[in-house]
């Protein structure tokens, strides 16, 4: 529920779009996001219909095909962040079957449901805990929940490779202004928001048509 005090802002710097609610608003949603029931739910069953393939297919089939001509290595290293249920890292096992496989989300309930399989190492619930290096690093839908953006790229620093890939995915603002209502959500991006963002931290940038 949408309170009748929310309020949309933008940053003078970067031109980041973000959702304001009170502090009673952001716990309520986190402890959502954190709960059983949510761990639970059906996530990632959404499937597509599209062109090129005979049946519907999910998003996370789709990501994998995209990701597999952009990753040069047959055994990278893979951290999704915001992984959910490990479907996204599932469909890339699939086409890397030598890939080293991290997973990372605040819903510790979902190691229940999160792959056991050889090359899956134990999903984390912090990012302050993964050490290591990695070839891609997946934000599949899952930066606008993360708070405080410059710990983030932090992070995204210490861990990515010199030469590494930084894959991001969100819902696209100017395409799609309805996001602004969602609730749950910190921020809301364009592709000129992303760049303004992810240059500041030295990362290049460029958008990949899907």
């Amino acid at each position: 529920t949408i309170p009748g005090s929310s309020r949309i802002g933008r940053c003078r710097a970067c031109q980041l779009v973000f959702y304001a609610v009170d502090d009673a608003c952001r716990r309520e949603t986190e402890q959502l996001l954190k709960s059983e029931p949510y761990a639970h739910s059906d996530q990632t069953d959404h499937t597509l219909v599209v062109d090129e393939y005979p049946q519907p297919v999910t998003r996370a089939f789709l990501q994998a095909e995209l990701l597999g001509t952009l990753i040069a290595r047959q055994d990278p290293v893979i951290l999704d962040i915001g992984c959910f249920d490990g479907s996204l890292l599932k469909e890339l096992h699939r086409r890397f079957p030598g890939a080293e496989l991290h997973g990372m989300d605040l819903n510790e309930h979902l190691r229940s449901r999160f792959p056991r399989d050889a090359g899956f190492h134990p999903l984390a619930s912090r990012l302050e805990d993964i050490e290591g290096a990695f070839d891609l690093i997946c934000l599949s839908h899952s930066m606008q929940y993360i708070k405080d953006t410059a710990a983030l790229m932090g992070h995204l620093r210490r861990l990515i490779k010199p030469d590494g890939l930084l894959f991001v995915q969100v819902p696209h603002l100017a395409k799609n202004p309805f996001v602004l209502v969602f609730g749950d959500q910190y921020y809301s991006y364009t592709p000129t928001i992303l760049r303004t963002i992810l240059r500041r931290y030295g990362f290049a940038f460029s958008v990949v048509p899907n």
